[in-house]
């Protein structure tokens, strides 16, 4: 299988703690996944953030402002099958939804929307809204995001899931 990981929008120290879950998840995954092929695409910001050590990963760092076209004329021209979004951000991806897998941590935007400005408030519930209902699976870290998810959005597979951390 030819898996695409959207990493625009992680980067090591500024963004929390999904750094750390999303490398070591990833990492085990690239080691244990030996018959996939994944593609990370990310930015100059976060180029740094798996070894280059899996001859199984091919990294792109993409340039900011064409980013998502860059991104949609490589997942065709490589024949990507899904797409793990790190985060769910507006896009101009012509990929397909069901073709993707939405990481959505926390809908902290619904539970305290008097921590966010207005414009991310609104920003945040239209993409959650259009990755959440449209993408094919949804990925949380938790039961009680998995719960919340589950009773605020329809997922056109209702196929959500909990990406528990590895403890060695």
């Amino acid at each position: 299988m030819r898996i695409g990981i959207d990493m625009r929008h992680v980067v090591r120290n500024s963004s929390g703690g999904i750094t750390p879950l999303l490398i070591e998840t990833l990492t085990r995954l690239f080691a244990t996944s030996t018959d996939d092929q994944f593609y990370f695409f990310g930015t100059i910001f976060n180029q740094d953030l798996f070894p280059k050590k899996f001859p199984n990963v091919t990294s792109f760092s993409l340039p900011m402002p064409p980013y998502w076209a860059r991104l949609d004329n490589i997942l065709h021209r490589e024949g990507i099958d899904v797409l793990f979004r790190s985060f769910p951000a507006a896009d101009t991806l012509g990929f397909p939804l069901r073709k993707q897998i939405a990481f959505v941590t926390d809908l902290q935007h619904e539970e305290f929307p008097e921590f966010f400005t207005p414009i991310v408030l609104a920003s945040r519930r239209v993409n959650f809204a259009r990755l959440i209902n449209g993408c094919g699976a949804v990925g949380t870290i938790s039961e009680h995001a998995c719960a919340m998810i589950r009773a605020r959005y329809k997922n056109n597979f209702d196929d959500v899931f909990i990406m528990p951390r590895q403890r060695d």
